[in-house]
């Protein structure tokens, strides 16, 4: 009686333990011939990694899987120990899942396109737009605000409101602009002493105007005048519009005690004509002028 239990036993126990070992071979992947970092290479990897221990049937998919890999590349070796492991590893009656269920493809069954079976386009197939198909904006197409919405002030127009009077408005002078220079502009000064204490300088602008001064004095008296304008040098002559005129004079009392200051500023609009002759290049030699020889100012 309890050599027939014991039979029992070692023949219910035997085929169990059996399958725990094959199940424990089959769930141990060689992954050392695996040497490529391409997309099969990678999903080898993947697949090992994230076995479930004691599933026997995803391990024996694997392992033909990596038994296909290595035939592919020569390595015979390791690609029957692959299938070894994938055929002993399931009871009879039990298949391991084929292609299409479970198991990634096997290596090289997912092909890449063939070359040219993807193409690009041809030049001109996708076009750049013609000349004239995107046409620019037309000469006033895009028009600027009318004259009676959004007006530039005229001069002597720009107004601010009245002091008081919400909204209202006063005229504002706007100041004139300076004028062009004329024929002849330049940039020099002249003096010419015309006695011991007296003195006339002219000064010329590149702007176009000038200044003409006169220093006089004499025993207790001593004078100063000076004229401001615009001027032009055409064809031998100096013309000078003088514009403002300026004097100052000082008379001091025999003995020195006392003096006086007198002055004077007005407007003016006259016009003098004088014969000139530049000495040098824009008168760097100096200047004759009706007949007086000017020497070159130099402070």
């Amino acid at each position: 009686m309890i050599r027939t239990i014991a039979r029992l036993l070692s023949l219910f126990f035997l085929p169990l333990a059996a399958a725990a070992q094959s199940g424990t071979n089959t769930e141990q992947f060689d992954l050392t011939g695996i040497r490529g970092r391409g997309t099969v290479e990678a999903a080898l990897r993947q697949r090992a990694t994230v076995h479930r221990t004691g599933d026997i049937a995803n391990a024996v998919a694997l392992q033909r899987d990596l038994a296909a890999y290595y035939r592919t590349h020569a390595d015979t070796a390791r690609a029957r120990q692959a299938a070894e492991k994938a055929g002993t590893a399931l009871p009879s009656g039990v298949a391991a899942p084929t292609q299409g269920s479970e198991k990634a493809p096997e290596f090289g069954s997912t092909k890449a396109p063939a070359f040219g079976s993807v193409k690009a386009p041809t030049y001109g197939s996708v076009k750049a737009p013609t000349y004239g198909s995107v046409k620019a904006p037309s000469y006033g197409s895009a028009s600027a605000p009318s004259s009676d919405s959004t007006k530039a002030p005229s001069p002597g127009s720009a107004h601010a409101p009245k002091s008081g009077t919400p909204g209202g408005l006063v005229t504002i002078p706007l100041a004139k602009p300076a004028p062009a220079p004329g024929p002849g502009a330049m940039k020099a000064s002249f003096y010419h002493m015309n006695g011991p204490s007296s003195e006339t300088t002219w000064d010329f602008l590149a702007d176009g105007t000038c200044l003409k001064t006169s220093i006089g004095g004499g025993t207790g008296v001593s004078a100063r005048s000076s004229e401001r304008g615009t001027y032009t040098i055409s064809n031998g002559t100096l013309e000078v519009h003088f514009t403002r005129k300026t004097g100052a004079s000082t008379t001091t009392v025999t003995g020195g005690d006392r003096s006086t200051l007198t002055g004077s500023t007005q407007q003016a609009s006259e016009v003098h004509r004088y014969a000139i002759e530049l000495l040098g290049t824009n008168g760097s030699g100096g200047m004759v002028l009706d007949g007086v020889t000017y020497k070159v100012k130099t402070w």
